[in-house]
């Protein structure tokens, strides 16, 4: 008990860990998705019934496994480093950005697959109390343990949160007034798989390089590979499906590219200028920008 109190004076934020930890355990127990005055899911109910199911195929439970699995690692890291526990600082900023990470992956992707079917609810009716619970323990995750971070990687990881919401948005309309069909098509499929790979080679390179310093001209070259994979994955995405499938040649149908895809192509030109932008630093000691995140 006395090794714990000393533990909890020299982080004494530590009550913000824990308590964003059990935020994220009781969001997956409780219900995540409540539509209107229906039964709920919670997230440990679908992997329950994914992994428990004879119809899942191998493909769908490792895409449920690997979250999952990463979810649980990241609360316990969160846990020992607020308990006082000597752990790496790019470790513990890995368990501190990947909840919220998921988060916006899981919501994104289910959200606008929902929309695709019907038209859009307001948020409050399509997510329950558990959504809310885990959103708060991300946010809360995110704030502590603390972790001495340069200005430029807080800057990056807040481009990938906004990016995968990106993804989310319409990147393709559809709509036929004669077989009544009307709908949307997001960037997780087709080449925005592509864009997706850039936010992974922005990822990795959050955590190249002593957290605290800031990127020096050629690392920040190399991010412009990422913001480039990004913008070819939108570019080649429109390229592909401005006309309809040949199947489809038949069909009376209209089709017209989503404003997400302008938002990616923004954003990706922006960031390859950020990347080209900056006076050379040491990159060995901290910078004096860096902060806390």
């Amino acid at each position: 008990m006395k090794e714990l109190n000393t533990a909890r004076k020299k982080n004494p934020f530590s009550i913000l860990g824990l308590t964003g930890a059990a935020l994220l355990i009781a969001g997956f127990f409780t219900n995540y998705i409540a539509i209107a005055d229906e039964v709920g899911i919670s997230g440990f109910t679908v992997v329950k019934e994914i992994f428990l199911s004879k119809d899942s195929d191998s493909m769908l439970k490792l895409a449920v496994f690997i979250p999952t699995t990463l979810l649980i690692i990241s609360v316990i890291i969160i846990v020992m480093a607020s308990l006082g526990q000597h752990m790496s600082s790019k470790l513990i900023l890995a368990a501190k950005i990947l909840p919220l990470i998921i988060l916006t992956i899981v919501t994104v992707y289910f959200t606008s697959a929902f929309v695709e079917t019907g038209p859009a609810l307001a948020i409050f009716q399509l997510f329950g109390l558990g959504f809310y619970l885990a959103l708060g323990g991300a946010l809360v995750v995110l704030a502590q343990p603390v972790v001495q971070t340069s200005a430029d990687r807080k800057i990056l990881i807040i481009v990938i949160l906004v990016t995968l919401i990106i993804m989310g948005l319409p990147w393709l309309k559809y709509s036929s007034a004669e077989f009544g069909i009307q709908g949307n098509t997001n960037g997780f499929t087709d080449w925005g798989s592509l864009s997706l790979i850039g936010v992974l080679w922005l990822l990795v390179f959050v955590f190249i390089g002593p957290l605290s310093s800031s990127f020096n001209p050629g690392t920040k070259r190399l991010l412009s590979f990422g913001f480039l994979l990004m913008l070819a994955g939108a570019i080649l995405f429109s390229i592909k499906n401005s006309k309809p499938p040949a199947e489809m040649n038949e069909m009376p149908m209209k089709i017209s590219i989503g404003y997400g895809i302008y938002v990616m192509s923004l954003l990706s030109l922006a960031g390859i200028t950020w990347s080209f932008l900056g006076k050379r630093k040491n990159y060995d000691e901290p910078s004096k920008d860096s902060t806390v995140i």
